[in-house]
């Protein structure tokens, strides 16, 4: 069993943490503690499998070192060809669907795969250990995003226990990660905060509108990877994979497209703004 999960590497960790499960409940015979321990490394890979019994630890996140060589390798990793890049990136951005709560989880897992496919390390605590953000982007050494997706929401105004739960969730990051700043990201169809609702400081705001304009560009992104061989170079050893562009690369790229998607909020019924926007990578310019 151990060998399959050593020789799987990291090339599909879902599948990885169901073996690690698997793992683990053969250990449970003979080992009851190793097996927590097993199953506790199964739901880093897996948050389908079944929780330990004491619940987990979170792990701190580690930004990747490099960040276009961490997404040529996912990329490599996932698609074969340049029609599956394209494809594949069209479906996890359908499935950010606005205005239909049973499509919330979906949301979630296509944002946590959005991040891996710009080269983030991106995770689910919530969903891993019970508690946390939904999403959470390791965006450098020393940032976070704290990603809270309400994206089933039809209301006018971000609500009260919304903001209090974003606000939740960066006390989460700090209480586990104190050497890291949290950048507090919400994706909500409103960018007016409720009346009696607190934002939490720096807090940004993914409107539908701004998402579509992500949308557009990871997509176009994306075509342009699979389909324009004079900006790319082949990254890997042993076989070629799929080509990573020489420049300007993922980060920058990125950065500059985050910093545009930049939305001014007003608490609504008053007259002090929220400062909200989206700028992951840089500071966010008035809107």
């Amino acid at each position: 069993m151990q060998r399959a999960v050593n020789d799987l590497g990291d090339r599909d960790k879902a599948l990885r943490g169901w073996l690690r499960e698997q793992k683990a409940a053969y250990l449970h015979l003979t080992d009851p503690v190793a097996a927590q321990q097993a199953l506790a490394g199964a739901l880093n890979d897996n948050s389908f499998v079944l929780r330990p019994v004491n619940g987990a630890v979170p792990i701190q996140l580690k930004a990747a070192a490099v960040q276009a060589r961490a997404a040529a390798g996912f990329l490599a990793a996932r698609y074969s060809d340049g029609t599956g890049l394209r494809l594949g990136v069209q479906a996890l951005l359908e499935d950010v669907v606005w205005g239909e709560e049973e499509r919330s989880d979906d949301a979630e897992r296509a944002w946590q795969s959005l991040g891996e496919h710009l080269g983030l390390v991106s995770t689910r605590p919530e969903k891993q250990y019970g508690t946390g953000p939904d999403n959470l982007w390791a965006l450098s050494a020393t940032r976070q995003a704290v990603i809270e997706l309400k994206t089933g929401c039809v209301t006018d105004t971000i609500a009260k226990k919304d903001m209090d739960q974003l606000g939740g969730s960066v006390r989460w990051l700090s209480g586990n990660n104190a050497e890291v700043e949290a950048l507090p990201v919400m994706l909500h169809p409103s960018s007016v905060c409720d009346a009696k609702a607190t934002p939490p400081p720096g807090v940004r705001v993914v409107t539908p509108a701004m998402f579509k304009k992500l949308k557009e560009a990871v997509t176009r992104y994306a075509a342009a990877l699979a389909s324009d061989p004079d900006r790319c170079t082949v990254v890997g050893s042993g076989r070629p994979v799929l080509p990573w562009p020489r420049a300007p690369g993922p980060g920058p790229w990125l950065q500059g497209l985050l910093c545009e998607l930049v939305s001014s909020a007003k608490r609504a019924g008053t007259g002090s703004g929220c400062t909200e926007g989206f700028a992951c990578l840089g500071p966010a310019r008035p809107g």
